[in-house]
């Protein structure tokens, strides 16, 4: 028994130091959260096309974020971090541009549900566009699937529908 007490009291110590470090540590972290108070929002418009509608936004790979406007010129759009925004109008001026997503080939891609296409805009704002095979099928969401192709939903068709990412441009 008597060799027991030395254990208990090595161990008493480590934990009544963990504990004190927990208390601190609590204390750190709340103070940082309090330094960023929540509800100071900024808005950007700059740089718009005339009569924008704007829909879905993604982070891209350059650092940027990526939207769709679905306004009088159907665009997909970049804006920096620091708020300065450029449009890319799309090649069909009835393109309908739904989702956007980040690929795996460094680009983004995009649902054009009005006129039955996948899209795809490189950061330079190069821009091709893939027909669905499915008449009307109204695509809609799209991801990188961990296969390394973009998988889309097709609202008006009932299926899901996949495209293989080139490997370069």
């Amino acid at each position: 028994m008597h060799q027991s007490r030395p254990r208990l009291a090595r161990v008493r110590i480590p934990l009544a130091v963990l504990a004190s470090l927990a208390i601190i540590t609590g204390v750190a972290v709340e103070s940082a959260s309090a330094a960023e108070p929540l509800g100071s929002i900024a808005e950007f418009s700059a740089g718009l096309n005339a009569g924008s509608s704007l829909n879905v936004i993604a982070a891209g790979p350059d650092g940027n974020l990526w939207f769709t406007d679905q306004g009088s010129t159907k665009a997909i759009g970049r804006i920096t971090t620091a708020g300065s925004i450029t449009e890319y109008t799309l090649p069909i001026p009835i393109s309908n541009p739904a989702w956007i997503a980040s690929g795996p080939d460094g680009a983004l891609w995009f649902t054009e549900a009005d006129i039955n296409k996948i899209g795809r805009i490189t950061t330079t704002g190069s821009i091709t566009e893939f027909p669905i095979p499915t008449p009307n099928s109204a695509p809609e969401g799209i991801t990188a699937g961990p296969d390394g192709a973009m998988w889309f939903t097709e609202l008006a068709a009932d299926k899901v529908g996949r495209i293989p990412v080139p490997t370069s441009d």
